[in-house]
């Protein structure tokens, strides 16, 4: 009986180390890239929006100029972002109309008949103006910025990146964690009491440790409820 207890303590002990790693590597990760990420977790909704869904950020140049809210926007209107410019509802388009003619020296004239044609037409495909994307790069890359203001699109998209991959890491093995997690607890609870030879107690401590921490840290940190499922 005591050797059918030893030999299921140490295929146990096989079973646990990978999984002991797995679970370790998880919550490791995530913690880096959150702390990366301005601790964005646990996720604080504003008022009214619960369940909101978390959406990736804008993570390259081109998207930070369009919608960063502190920089110049368009000529038609200073106050709204460029990038708010698109997608556009049907009765807005005389404000993409408006920037481009505001705009209308810095481009060819073919290139500007080809947008004047394609902001007003609907893309087939994708129900909004066709042109939209293209004016609002070209717009975004005329804006310069200042020294203060590229350290901190650098900043941002920084953080960004960091809380694109936090989000596929939360959404991917976050979730698998609260599967894993308490598997891990419930084997090293077992070869902490149980484990022959005894050295593999020690093992099984320091796998109920790190699988506490894990289950700690995604009931604290809400991976699912951040997510806005």
């Amino acid at each position: 009986m005591t050797n059918t207890r030893n030999r299921a303590c140490s295929r146990s002990v096989y079973v646990l180390i990978p999984l002991a790693l797995v679970v370790t590597l998880t919550w490791s990760v995530i913690e880096i890239l959150n702390a990366r990420a301005g601790f964005y977790l646990p996720r604080e909704l504003p008022e009214g929006a619960a369940n909101a869904k978390w959406r990736y950020w804008p993570d390259t140049e081109w998207m930070w100029r369009a919608f960063d809210r502190d920089r110049p926007k368009s000529l038609a209107n200073p106050e709204m972002p460029l990038g708010y410019l698109w997608p556009l509802p049907e009765p807005d388009k005389a404000l993409l109309l408006r920037v481009l003619e505001d705009n209308k020296s810095r481009f060819r004239p073919e290139e500007y008949e080809e947008l004047k044609r394609t902001v007003t037409e609907n893309d087939p495909e994708r129900g909004v103006p066709a042109g939209q994307s293209l004016l609002m790069r070209k717009l975004t890359g005329w804006m310069p910025m200042t020294a203060q203001e590229e350290a901190r699109m650098r900043r941002d998209l920084a953080e960004a990146k960091a809380m694109n991959r936090l989000h596929l890491w939360v959404e991917s093995m976050g979730l698998l964690q609260y599967l894993l997690a308490p598997l891990c607890w419930l084997v090293s609870l077992y070869v902490a009491v149980l484990g022959y030879p005894r050295r593999s107690r020690l093992v099984g401590l320091a796998s109920l440790c790190t699988a506490s921490i894990g289950i700690a840290l995604m009931l604290y940190r809400g991976y699912i409820e951040s997510l806005g499922w």
